[in-house]
């Protein structure tokens, strides 16, 4: 199935919420500038404000989603999820790691942690009409289908020069790291 083929929803219900609450739809490369432009950003803005590079699979195909909002996590009702987002932040601070925000790039454990979209309000989205195409299609779709359009878009990425204009790789295509860490 081509990404062509999935409805766009106009959904704000319960479950499509919940979604928000625990991770960031991804963008699909076309989506970025009209992103920004609803911001009132240029593109590099945007990202060091708002996106992280996330990747996909074994050979780290690299993309761009909305960053986790681990401060809301902090200053949550349930201590639980503030304790969580507490250790998960200073260990990365004690680490000297440079990630897992945004304008940086996503570790491998940024996957495993469940934290809002850096754009939930609320109880909705404050970029609506800009949000990504993941957003748009997929939350009442089953496992198989959200697998099968995270394939689409990260392939759409592998073909993409936008990653590379945004110069966020060094000479050996690593993502750049401000302090020279490599973040696992």
């Amino acid at each position: 199935m081509k990404l062509e083929q999935y409805q766009i929803t106009e959904c704000s219900c319960p479950e499509c919420i919940s979604y928000c609450r625990k991770r960031p739809g991804w963008f699909r490369p076309q989506e970025i500038a009209p992103l920004a432009e609803f911001l009132d950003l240029i593109i590099e803005e945007t990202f060091q404000k708002y996106l992280i590079l996330d990747w996909w699979g074994e050979d780290k195909i690299y993309l761009l989603s909305p960053v986790k909002d681990f401060d809301k996590l902090l200053y949550s009702k349930d201590p639980l999820k503030r304790e969580l987002a507490s250790l998960y932040l200073e260990s990365n601070e004690l680490l000297g790691r440079d990630c897992d925000r945004a304008g940086s790039y996503a570790s491998f454990a940024y996957a495993f942690v469940h934290a809002p979209c850096v754009f939930l309000r609320g109880e909705k989205c404050s970029i609506y009409p800009a949000r990504p195409f993941e957003c748009k299609v997929t939350w009442h779709e089953n496992d198989k289908s959200i697998k099968n359009i995270r394939k689409l878009i990260a392939g759409e990425w592998k073909q993409s020069k936008l990653l590379e204009r945004l110069d966020l790789f060094d000479e050996f295509k690593r993502p750049v790291s401000r302090k020279n860490y490599d973040c696992p």
